[in-house]
């Protein structure tokens, strides 16, 4: 399988696992520690949890550096692989990053189970956050800012005003909350994923409906 394969049949999975709940959205491509890492898909609704991505296509060679960022923001990551890699990514991984190994038959099988992070990383979650939504939080904790401090000066200054669990439920209802194009998020409504943005890639044009602005899929 290819990667769009794999991204394909695990949307699938989170629309039956998380559909019932109407504030989560899903994000591709999220950028992690100012763009150091991407995060193939990140599931977001009373926690941040990543999802990497490696097909039978792909090798390990850079999932030691990404496993390291992904464990710096999310509260739990899971690696979603081909059987040929699992024993790699078990002497690769945290212990407690889930994986789950993907079937010729597009199926998923959990291998390994997910467990809270016990090392999210304050500022690294912060740097999740535009700007503007920096300046915001910092006013509403009765901070002063300035016009020239840089996003990364004031989400610094987030992590040291707002307590880890203060600072995780802040970014995660902004990222929720936004509605620019450049946020490429969908969200769950009714068990459905709907997308409510153009500027998103397009599903394998086997499963897109064509001239939709909302495009659907459904778990099988």
């Amino acid at each position: 399988m290819r990667d769009a394969d794999v991204r394909f049949v695990l949307k699938q999975a989170l629309v039956t696992r998380y559909g019932v709940e109407t504030d989560t959205i899903v994000v591709e491509e999220l950028g992690l520690c100012r763009g150091s890492v991407r995060a193939d898909i990140a599931v977001i609704n009373g926690l941040m949890k990543g999802f990497e991505i490696k097909s039978d296509r792909d090798t390990l060679q850079r999932l030691l550096t990404q496993a390291a960022v992904y464990s710096r923001v999310f509260d739990t990551a899971t690696l979603v692989t081909a059987e040929r890699h699992i024993a790699e990514a078990m002497s690769v991984l945290p212990p407690w990053w889930g994986i789950e190994v993907i079937g010729n038959d597009g199926s998923l099988t959990e291998v390994q189970p997910t467990r809270p992070n016990p090392c999210v990383d304050a500022n690294s979650v912060a740097l999740l956050l535009w700007r503007d939504e920096a300046i915001s939080l910092l006013a509403r904790a009765g901070a002063t800012t300035h016009r020239h401090e840089t996003r990364q000066t004031l989400c610094k200054r987030l992590a040291t005003v707002l307590s880890l669990d203060e600072l995780r439920c802040a970014v995660r209802r902004a990222l929720k909350n936004r509605g620019d194009g450049r946020f490429r998020s969908q969200r769950l409504r009714d068990g459905v994923m709907f997308r409510p943005s153009s500027t998103l890639s397009d599903f394998p044009s086997r499963l897109a409906r064509p001239r939709s602005r909302q495009y659907t899929y459904r778990p099988n």
